[in-house]
């Protein structure tokens, strides 16, 4: 099967105004069926940005640095964003300082698993997998199961979308 990769977050969704970033994952399931990689954003914080270029993301289970705020989260997953999300900046800025940064990553969908928390009560187990994690990206948000690997950074932006890297 040959790679096909979608470009879901885009660094200019940062400067412009909410009700103008565009979804950029396909709303037909048959479309996003046929998609291998995607290029996510990870939100975080300039001071810990080197230890992620240098080590990769890591999930909270393998960091010292979680962030433990009530947010449900898989302590073996790092989250990730398909669009702009400042509440994340801010809240990697909250708890670690510095100023937010997004890691955009490529990474294969078969590492995704849908964000369970962005679903009512029961109806994750019915939507299936593969479905799930396709409502979950049109809402924003996934999960890469286990850490990922500076070879799948693509690019750091600023907060503003300014290339850092």
């Amino acid at each position: 099967m040959r790679q096909v990769l979608l470009k879901c977050f885009h660094p200019s969704d940062l400067v412009i105004p909410w009700h103008e970033r565009r979804i950029r994952v396909p709303h037909s399931f048959v479309e996003f069926t046929e998609i291998t990689h995607l290029e996510l954003a990870h939100f975080t914080s300039s001071a810990v940005l080197p230890a992620i270029l240098r080590f990769g993301i890591q999930p909270r289970a393998k960091s010292t640095r979680g962030i433990e705020d009530g947010l449900a989260t898989e302590p073996n997953d790092v989250y990730l964003l398909s669009g702009v999300d400042k509440h994340y900046l801010d809240r990697a800025v909250n708890a670690h300082g510095g100023v937010g940064v997004a890691v955009i990553v490529q990474v294969p969908v078969s590492m995704l698993r849908a964000d369970i928390n962005l679903f009512v009560p029961g109806t994750f187990e019915r939507a299936g997998v593969l479905n799930a994690l396709h409502q979950s990206l049109l809402a924003g948000a996934c999960s890469h199961r286990g850490p990922i690997a500076p070879a799948s950074i693509f690019a750091v932006v600023d907060n503003t979308g300014e290339p850092l890297r």
